[in-house]
């Protein structure tokens, strides 16, 4: 079983595909263990720090034991140090934002709706102390054949590249031992 949160328009062929049918604040309602994968996509910075840290809790208890929460976000320490000319010239003027380093930033924190910014190391935190060991990804890359190619936010914003600069990808496994 897959499960897809937030899934907007990107209907993912073989997934169970939700969007703001499931609210991400509250409890989830699927059952202890039910999912082998789960999957979310530039879905996260839209829950505050409280509802994210909730739902990474929620995402533990519906995933089986070993398996796996993919999730991909926008991160500022990523844009920093992976900007380009191309990209401050491509993705700020569709936001309005100045074609600087620090319109990008501003974009990410303050447009679209974000209630949160994630790093990382901030998420890699969250994960690890929930017990769920993480690897990090590149989008659309993973060792695991399932959750490969899944990222196609680019796509759908029409900025393909500039969501491989700005986007971090990583993959915390439900840890056997962790109860």
């Amino acid at each position: 079983m897959k499960l897809h949160l937030g899934c907007g328009s990107n209907i993912l062929p073989g997934w169970d595909n939700h969007d703001k049918d499931v609210d991400l604040t509250k409890p989830l309602p699927f059952a202890d263990d039910s999912f082998d994968f789960i999957f979310t996509e530039h879905v996260i910075e839209h829950l505050s720090p409280v509802d994210g840290w909730r739902f990474f809790i929620e995402a533990r208890r519906v995933l089986k034991d070993g398996g796996i929460i993919r999730t991909a976000f926008p991160d500022p320490a990523r844009i920093v140090r992976r900007y380009t000319k191309e990209y401050l010239e491509v993705f700020n003027p569709c936001t309005g934002q100045p074609r600087t380093v620090e319109g990008a930033l501003n974009s990410i924190i303050s447009d679209w709706g974000h209630k949160s910014i994630w790093t990382v190391d901030g998420m890699t935190a969250i994960l690890s102390g929930l017990g769920m060991p993480v690897e990090e990804a590149e989008p659309g890359e993973s060792s695991h054949p399932e959750l490969a190619g899944l990222e196609r936010h680019g796509r759908i914003i029409g900025h393909v590249e500039a969501i491989r600069i700005q986007t971090s990808v990583l993959e915390a496994t439900k840890n056997l031992l962790y109860k």
